[in-house]
C-alpha cells in the first residue's frame, strides 16, 4: 500500500479513536516536533524556553534519525524546531534531506538573525516545506521588545537578502513572514501588512498573541485532539512528551523505543482517559491550553482535524488567522461604536 493510503487509512483511524474515547490508538501520531536544538541566541520575554531548558544542548545526529526511521510509515509532518533556534544545529540542513528522502514533509521556524551568508545559501538550497519568519513588527520599539537580542535593522536586511535569493531557485519553500500578535503589533496590522509585501512571494500569518505564563482556565474542556493525532514532542536528548508544554510528563526514549509504542505507552493512555472523563482541569499545563478550550474551536473542528493531511491543514491555518483576526477588530470597532453611543446618549 502507497504511503498516501496508509496516512488516509492512519487519520481515519485517529479520529475513530478520538471520537469515541479510546485509550490506545493504531497508529503513531501524524506530527512529531523535533528539538533539534534547545540553544538560543535570543531572550524574549514572552517565550517559556526557561521553564523547560535547565542545559542547553544540540541533538545528536542518530537520536534524530532514530525518530524518522522509527515513524516513517505513519508520519507526515516533522517540526525541526522546539524550545531553541534550530538554526544553530549543525546538522539541520541534512536533516531536511533525509526527511525527504522518507517522503516527511519538514516546517522550520526561525527568529531569522543568522540566516545570512552561507546559512541563507543552505536554507535556500535545501528548502524546508514550510518556512516560518519570525519578524514580529515592522517598527524597530515593538520588534526589539519582544525579540529581545536581535536588531531589527539587520534582521530586515538578512529578510530582504533570503527572499530575492530564493526567487532565483526552482525549488521554493512555502514561506511565512509571522507577526505575533501582542498588544503593540495587532493595533498596527494594516502598516505591517503593507511593509510586508516587499518580501513577497512570502505570505504573511497573523498569529495569535498568547502570554507566557497561563492565566485562568475555562471550567469545562474538550479533549485535546494532540493526544490523538500529536504532534508528539522530543526533546533535544530523545526524551518523548505528549505535547510542547506537558514536560512533566515524559513517556520515554526515541534510542529505546519507537515512537508509536510510546504513544501507546500507560501515560499517554492515563492522559487520554482523564481528557475523555472530564478531568482535564486536574492537569495542570493542559488546564489553561487552547487546544482543550471549547471557546477555541469546537470539537467538530478538532475532529475535522485528522482529516486533513497535516502539511495542507498548516497551510490553511494562517488562513484561519487572518480571519479571526479580522472578527475580532470588527468586533472592538463594533464595541467601541456601542460605546460612544452609550456614551454620548448618557450625556443628553
Amino acid at each position: 500500500m502507497c504511503k498516501a493510503l496508509v496516512q488516509v487509512r492512519n487519520r481515519v483511524r485517529l479520529l475513530k479513536s478520538y471520537l469515541f474515547g479510546s485509550t490506545s490508538v493504531v497508529s503513531g501520531p501524524l506530527d512529531v516536533l523535533a528539538e533539534v536544538t534547545s540553544h538560543c541566541n535570543l531572550t524574549c520575554p514572552e517565550c517559556r524556553r526557561l521553564e523547560f531548558i535547565q542545559k542547553p544542548v544540540h541533538m545528536k545526529w542518530d537520536v534524530f534519525k532514530s525518530i524518522l526511521n522509527s515513524a516513517s510509515n505513519h508520519l507526515e509532518l516533522a517540526f525541526l524546531f522546539g524550545w531553541g533556534e534550530p538554526l544553530l544545529w549543525p546538522n539541520l540542513f541534512d536533516a531536511i534531506v533525509l526527511a525527504r528522502k522518507l517522503k516527511i514533509r519538514t516546517s522550520i521556524s526561525t527568529n531569522i538573525t543568522m540566516l545570512k551568508g552561507e546559512i541563507a545559501q543552505k536554507m535556500s538550497e535545501a528548502g524546508p516545506d514550510i518556512l516560518t519568519l519570525a519578524l514580529d513588527s515592522h517598527t524597530k520599539e515593538v520588534y526589539e521588545k519582544y525579540r529581545r537580542g536581535a536588531e531589527f535593522d539587520e534582521v530586515s536586511k538578512n529578510l530582504q537578502d533570503f527572499i530575492a535569493l530564493t526567487k532565483t531557485r526552482k525549488k521554493r519553500s512555502h514561506i511565512f513572514l509571522q507577526m505575533i500578535c501582542s498588544p503593540e503589533a495587532s493595533k498596527n496590522a494594516k502598516e505591517y501588512k503593507s511593509f510586508a509585501q516587499q518580501f513577497s512571494p512570502a505570505q504573511i500569518r497573523y498569529r495569535r498573541y498568547r502570554a507566557a505564563k497561563p492565566g485562568e482556565g475555562v471550567s469545562k474542556r474538550r479533549p485535546c485532539p494532540v493526544l490523538w493525532r500529536g504532534p508528539a514532542y522530543v526533546r533535544a536528548d530523545g526524551e518523548v512528551f505528549p505535547c510542547c508544554i506537558l514536560m512533566d510528563q515524559p513517556l520515554g526514549s526515541i534510542v529505546d523505543s519507537e515512537l508509536k509504542t510510546l504513544w501507546n505507552g500507560e501515560k499517554m493512555r492515563l492522559l487520554r482517559i482523564m481528557h475523555t472523563n472530564g478531568r482535564i482541569n486536574e492537569i495542570k499545563e493542559c488546564s489553561t491550553c487552547y487546544h482543550s478550550d471549547p471557546h477555541e474551536y469546537s470539537k467538530l473542528t478538532a475532529a475535522a482535524g485528522f482529516l486533513w493531511n497535516s502539511y495542507w491543514m498548516r497551510l490553511l491555518i494562517p488562513v484561519s488567522e487572518k480571519i479571526l483576526l479580522m472578527k475580532n477588530h470588527i468586533k472592538s470597532s463594533f464595541q467601541l461604536l456601542t460605546n460612544l453611543i452609550h456614551n454620548t446618549a448618557r450625556q443628553l
